[in-house]
């Protein structure tokens, strides 16, 4: 039984018994073995280059790093007078209410500075990531 079920499996039939296949491939002469390959130059396809190969690449991420910077200077410098201006308001208000205003414009203040601060930490890290560095 087992037998027959082998042979039907091969696309034989129940009925035909064949003799034993010994599963060694005969030479065909259509398949041609290479004598000899030429190996492949191995040099390497991508060299990189050192900072002063690549100018370019070095002065973009220099420029970018300088906006940055100088966005976190002048956002710096834009609101540290604005907060002077703010304390020299309390310092001076008359009324609990103008001293109430004055503090709460300072804290305002003081946020869009710790925006201003978490926005550029983004983008150095962003730019330090880029480099492999963190």
């Amino acid at each position: 039984m087992q037998t027959a079920m082998a042979g039907e499996r091969r696309g034989k039939s129940k009925g035909v018994s064949a003799g034993r296949t010994s599963g060694v491939i005969v030479w065909r002469p259509e398949i041609v073995l290479a004598g000899g390959v030429a190996k492949p130059d191995r040099r390497p396809s991508i060299i990189l280059a050192e900072p002063h190969q690549r100018p370019e690449s070095v002065r973009a991420r220099v420029e970018t790093a300088q906006s940055v910077l100088g966005t976190l200077v002048g956002a710096r410098e834009v609101l540290a007078s604005r907060l002077i201006q703010t304390h020299e308001r309390a310092r001076v208000a008359v009324t609990e209410r103008d001293r109430v205003s004055a503090t709460i414009d300072a804290y305002r203040l003081e946020a869009e500075l710790d925006e201003v601060l978490t926005v550029t930490s983004t983008q150095v890290s962003m730019l330090m990531k880029e480099r492999g560095l963190r």
